[in-house]
Parts: structure tokens; C-alpha cells; sequence
């Protein structure tokens, strides 16, 4: 509806493609929830768009009770070798596990009421915004609540329950909000207030009709989903209080609420995840109509739960504070992460940390670790890395053998990886350190030093890891899979938010990548991936008496995918040749050398080889170039001069010309963009 809507009022700016319409919503103020899976926070939607439907949708079933359909290319988020993934639907199966938002980070604000009734005999108060008080009036009237019929018209309200607490709150809350004198029933262990008001049912009506309907059809008014986190507490505790509780068996315990409306058991989950606490939904068939139960487990969650929310109820609050203290000793981060395992233990084996970190049996058996376990074990490997950084920078200063043997045997780092950067054997390695010999110092280093530099460069690998522990998800479990014929639908829409490339939405993250098929040729926009090819020309050389585009073996088509071409040509030039061959010789020269002195021959020509090898060196070594381009990256932001403009479109400008003349390849918006 928001797609089909947004597209009715902007038909002018729609964008055609094969099978799909897109709309450009850059500058818009339309905002969902999505993450980086570090943190999740609002974004503004930047498109949206609808593609023709395929024939057939994959269905998907997962623990948390909710379920989606897509079509069979649609990406999707998965959890495999200790690293998100994004798969088509298609390649995911039922071992695979889904991320879900463990937080809605939103707050809310206060909602404005502009329900209208007609004229009234009897004075009564209409709220004109929502607070505390009326939420929890609208948690007791949806669960407990109905209304009054009058020769099978509806003319008032009602509420029944057993618990004299409840009743004396709902009492408080209908005289105090709307004024009313309601009528009190007593029918054995229940007591049912009556308030007759066709005005009070017509307040409620404009606020959402289904709550004037009966308990298959009530829901929490949309207009309050968007509430402050203190009125939704409310809300919610009067509708545990009303059709749920905490039960307790032998070691299992959960706080529960059923409804016979899955709309609003799913609108009790998501408005739960405002409070960190994540739910299930099951679907029980043990009664003549399908009720729908939430349940909420796990000692963490039941914490929550009665930190933010609890229970009106004095039986029900002192239950669970009374399971909670007995269980607070082994409370603690239990959920499981799961397909991590195996990248953890390689971490932690490449940092040296493996047997001092990780049970022996842990090791054999790979299972899946609980979160707490991989919090543990990444911040371990996190200090390891800090510590690293720390050596790698005093190892720019001078340092003698046994400093720099200290440096390895204090970061437990192996023998073997060093023997490796040296290219020579372990045993060695093992024989520099013992004898210490200062020709030898040099070639030490450089692999201690290639080494530490190779572990710093694990940094990516330990951050998807913190995102994957620490991040502001979960991960369920896929229940089914099936295919689904398609029915009335023509339509698939999606939505678009750049850079995450995700959204949250039916408790799941969805990936909103759309696949759009041309020519053949299958591809998604848009991508942070850039492309580097090499290829021959025709003739294998490049002939200079011809156009250089003419001699690239590709259609025009796949060219215009390219940004910039640079051509190589092998030009003679003794000068230049005898140059080249002279560097390429001396780095030879040297590189056997240094692989004599490593076995512990002498060399009488030393200093003349220690020239060779500073001769050789570059001005600039490929580590500070990249960490110059990095800080550039992420420091320097330049803006173009109206100058440096104009000059770009002239000369793009002339290029289109030129091409126009030659009746050739003719540069496109890409190489602009470029």
C-alpha cells in the first residue's frame, strides 16, 4: 500500500525498467529502520520500486513464528562460517540460521486523538492524546473488555475478570479518563463493569474500529504503535495482566499472553522489542478456534520483562521476581550464535590464544558457542590484536636479538610463520635465536616484523566478528521452506536504503537488493565492489596507426560498464630496457645473498651488497603508500572548483563529439560519473 501509494501520487517521476517501475525518493522524508549490523537506527528510504512477480514465491517459516514469502533470487541474510552472507533464497535451506532485530531502538512520541462523536445526553471526557493511563485502559478493553448489546445493537462497553485488583484499576481508570459512572455485575467469581455510552463506543470506533469488534478482530490501534516506551509498558502490562501470565514448570519458566488474533499477537512482539525482549509466536490448535500464544523465555528476557513492564497483578509480579532471584546466580548471556565456531577457533589459534582461551573439548567437538562464550573470546582476541599493534609500532625503533626474541615469545607467536616469512626452516629459526648472530638480526626482524603485520591485517576479520557477537541482532533458526504458487498478487515491491542495503520489517532484516534481468544478463545495483581486468588486444600488440577501442575485442554494450581504460604498450627504448633489466638483475642479486646469509654463510662483499639492496628499495614502501591512501580516505574531502567544472564537462562534452565524428565508441553517463 505505502509503494502503490507513493506511486499514484508521483506517476511523472517513474522510472521504466524490464518488468519493474522504480521512483526516486532522494530528498523525501520517509524513514525505516535498518542496520550495518552494528547498530540499529532510521534511515531515510532513497526508492522504492515494484517488479512482476514471478510464477512461484518461496515461503519461509522461522522460530520466532513469523514467516515471508519472496521470490527464488531474492537475497537473503544468513549466518555461515562466522560471517553474514548474503544468498539467494533459493540456496538457503533449513540449517541455516536468519537475522532478526534484537532492539527497536525507536522512543516514540505522544499521539494526537481527533476520534469525533455525536451529541451526547450525559457528559463524558474524551481524551484528546494518549498517556500512561489510557494505554493501559486500551491493554484491559482488548483483552478483557467487549461490548454491550442492546436488541442486537452495540450501545456501550464492558470488562470481566476475576481479579478484584484488576477490576478496582479498570474502575479507576473509566471514571477518572472518560467521566463515566459505570454499572457493576457479579456472576459467581467474576465481575463484569457495564458502561452504556453509544458516545463512548463512537470515541473508541474513530480511534480504530476493530476495537469495538470482537476479540478475533481487536488490535492495538495503529495510531499508538508509534508511542512513548513508558505508555506502551503500560499497555502491555494491562494485557499480560489480562490474557496471560508466568507459569513456571520444574527449570522452564515463561511470561505468556494468547489472543485469537495473530495481527495482534505480532503487534505484541514488535512493540516488546521496544523493550529489548524478544518473543515467540506459536500457533496452538488444541481449542475449537486457533489461538495464537507469545511467549517470553529466557532468564534475560524475563529480567526485562520485569524491569520494564511486569504486572498490575500482586500474584503474578511476586512469581516472577521470586523465580528471578532464585535463578540470578546462573543468569547470563545464554543465547547461541551459531556457524561462528570454526572462524573463532581459527582466530584464536592464529593469535596464539588457543589453549589458553578454549576447553580441549570446545576444540574437538566444534560445536556452536553461547554468546557470552564468543563475547569472552573475541575480546580476548581483540586485546592480543591491541597488544600486536602496540610491538608493531616499537619494533620501528633499533632492537637487539633478545629483545626481539622476548617481543615473540611474550605474543606466543609461532616459529613456523616466521621460518615462513624468512623462507626457511622452522629449526632455523629456532638456531638464530639461540645464537644470536648479528648478520642474521636484519632477516629476523623483517619476518618478526611481516609477522605482526600480517595479524594487524586481521582487523576486518575481528570486526565482522564483533558486529556478528555484539551487534544489535540475533539468530533464528529456519523452521520450512516451501514453494507457493503465486495467486492474486502481480506485484513484488521492495525498498531501497543506501549503503546498508537492508530493512527491518515483520521482525526479520531483509535485504532490499533487487535483481533486474537485461540482455540475458543478470545483475543488482547498486555495488561497492570495483572490477580490474586485464586483457590482450586482437592482434595481441597494440598497432599505433589504429583507434585503440577498434582493437578491443568487447561490444560497445559491456565497454560502457567500464570507468577507465588504460592502455599498456611494450615500446623499445634501450635506455628504458637497459634500466629495468638492471633492477630486475640486482633484486636477484640480492635476494641470493640474503638467502645465503640466512643459512649462515659469510659474504666478503658485504657493504657493496647492502648498497645493492638500498638501491633496490623504494622510496616509498607499499605500507606507508597504503596507509596514506587510507588516511586520505578517511580525512581528506575534497569539493570541485566551478573552474574544475567546467572543464569536466567540456571535455566530456567533446569527447561525445568526437565519437560522433569517427562514427565510433562515444563516451556514456558512466565515465561522467567516473
Amino acid at each position: 500500500e505505502f509503494v502503490e501509494k507513493l506511486m499514484e501520487e508521483n506517476k511523472g517521476k517513474l522510472v521504466e525498467g524490464h518488468k519493474t517501475l522504480f521512483l526516486d525518493l532522494k530528498g523525501e522524508n520517509f524513514e525505516v529502520l535498518t542496520t550495518d549490523f552494528g547498530r540499529i537506527h532510521a534511515k531515510r528510504i532513497t526508492q522504492v520500486s515494484k517488479h512482476i512477480a514471478d510464477k512461484d514465491f518461496i515461503e519461509f517459516e522461522f522460530q520466532n513464528g513469523r514467516s515471508i514469502r519472496v521470490t527464488d533470487n531474492h537475497p537473503m541474510f544468513v549466518l555461515r562460517e562466522g560471517e553474514i552472507k548474503a544468498i539467494s533464497a533459493s540456496e538457503v535451506s533449513e540449517k541455516d540460521f536468519i537475522p532478526v532485530p534484537a532492539v527497536n531502538p525507536l522512543r516514540g512520541e505522544e499521539q494526537k486523538i481527533e476520534a469525533k462523536v455525536s451529541v451526547q445526553k450525559k457528559k463524558i471526557k474524551f481524551p484528546q492524546h494518549n498517556d500512561k493511563e489510557f494505554l493501559r485502559f486500551l491493554g484491559y478493553h482488548i483483552t478483557d473488555g467487549g461490548y454491550e448489546l442492546n436488541r442486537g445493537k452495540k450501545n456501550g462497553i464492558n470488562f470481566c475478570n476475576t481479579r478484584e485488583e484488576l477490576v478496582d484499576d479498570y474502575l479507576y481508570l473509566i471514571k477518572n479518563l472518560f467521566g463515566c459512572t459505570p454499572y457493576i455485575q457479579k456472576i459467581g467469581n467474576k465481575t463484569i463493569v457495564r458502561s452504556i455510552s453509544k458516545p463512548l463506543l463512537e470515541y473508541l470506533a474513530g480511534i480504530d474500529p476493530k476495537l469495538i469488534e470482537k476479540g478475533e478482530e481487536k488490535r492495538i490501534p495503529p495510531l499508538f504503535m508509534n508511542s512513548k516506551n513508558a505508555d506502551l509498558a503500560e499497555l502491555l502490562k494491562a494485557m499480560f495482566d489480562g490474557d496471560g501470565g508466568f507459569y513456571c514448570f520444574k527449570d522452564a519458566a515463561r511470561v505468556k499472553l494468547v489472543t485469537p488474533n495473530r495481527e495482534l499477537a505480532e503487534q505484541v512482539q514488535d512493540v516488546l522489542l521496544r523493550f529489548c525482549i524478544a518473543s515467540t509466536i506459536f500457533l496452538d490448535r488444541n481449542y475449537e478456534k486457533p489461538i495464537y500464544r507469545i511467549d517470553v523465555t529466557g532468564n534475560e528476557n524475563l529480567q526485562k520483562f520485569s524491569d520494564s513492564i511486569s504486572f498490575t497483578s500482586f500474584d503474578k509480579r511476586k512469581k516472577l521476581l521470586n523465580y528471578l532471584e532464585r535463578s540470578c546466580e546462573s543468569r547470563r548471556l545464554t543465547g547461541v550464535i551459531p556457524n561462528t565456531s570454526g572462524k573463532i577457533i581459527e582466530l584464536l589459534h592464529e593469535f596464539g590464544l588457543l589453549h589458553t582461551k578454549i576447553r580441549r573439548g570446545n576444540l574437538l567437538v566444534k560445536r556452536n558457542f553461547t554468546k557470552q562464550m564468543l563475547a569472552d573470546y573475541v575480546n580476548a582476541i581483540k586485546e592480543k590484536h591491541a597488544a600486536i599493534q602496540v610491538k608493531l609500532i616499537e619494533s620501528e625503533k633499533e632492537a637487539d636479538y633478545a629483545e626481539l626474541v622476548a617481543t615473540r615469545k611474550g605474543l606466543n607467536l609461532s616459529q613456523r610463520r616466521l621460518a615462513g616469512h624468512a623462507g626457511i626452516s622452522r629449526s632455523l629459526i629456532a638456531y638464530y635465536e639461540k645464537r644470536k648472530n648479528v648478520l642474521t638480526l636484519n632477516l629476523y626482524k623483517r619476518a618478526l616484523v611481516r609477522e605482526l603485520e600480517r595479524l594487524i591485517a586481521k582487523s576486518g576479520e575481528i570486526e565482522k566478528l564483533e558486529k556478528i557477537v555484539f551487534g544489535q541482532q540475533n539468530w533464528i533458526k529456519i523452521k520450512g521452506i516451501k514453494k507457493v504458487k503465486r495467486k492474486s498478487e502481480k506485484w513484488v515491491y521492495d525498498i531501497g536504503i543506501e549503503p546498508e542495503h537492508c530493512f527491518i520489517s515483520n521482525n526479520l532484516i531483509l535485504h532490499n537488493s533487487i535483481s533486474v534481468a537485461k540482455a540475458g544478463i543478470v545483475t543488482r545495483f547498486k555495488t561497492d565492489t570495483s572490477v580490474l581486468a586485464a586483457a590482450n588486444p586482437k592482434g595481441s600488440r597494440f598497432d599505433p596507426y589504429q583507434n585503440y577501442m577498434e582493437q578491443i575485442n568487447l561490444p560497445a554494450s559491456l565497454i560502457s560498464r567500464f570507468d577507465l581504460f588504460f592502455i599498456i604498450r611494450d615500446v623499445l627504448d634501450k635506455k628504458k630496457d637497459e634500466e629495468i633489466a638492471t633492477h630486475v638483475i640486482n633484486y636477484h642479486r640480492a635476494g641470493e645473498v640474503l638467502s645465503q646469509l640466512a643459512k649462515g654463510q659469510k659474504h666478503k662483499k658485504i657493504k657493496e651488497i647492502e648498497a645493492t639492496i638500498k638501491e633496490i628499495t623504494p622510496a616509498i614502501n607499499a605500507d606507508l603508500l597504503k596507509k596514506y591512501i587510507s588516511y586520505t580516505r578517511q580525512n581528506l574531502f575534497p569539493v570541485m572548483t566551478e573552474e574544475t567544472m567546467r572543464l569536466i564537462i567540456d571535455f566530456y562534452v567533446n569527447l561525445r563529439e568526437e565519437g560522433k565524428k569517427q562514427n565510433a565508441y562515444a563516451a556514456t553517463h558512466r565515465q561522467l560519473e567516473a
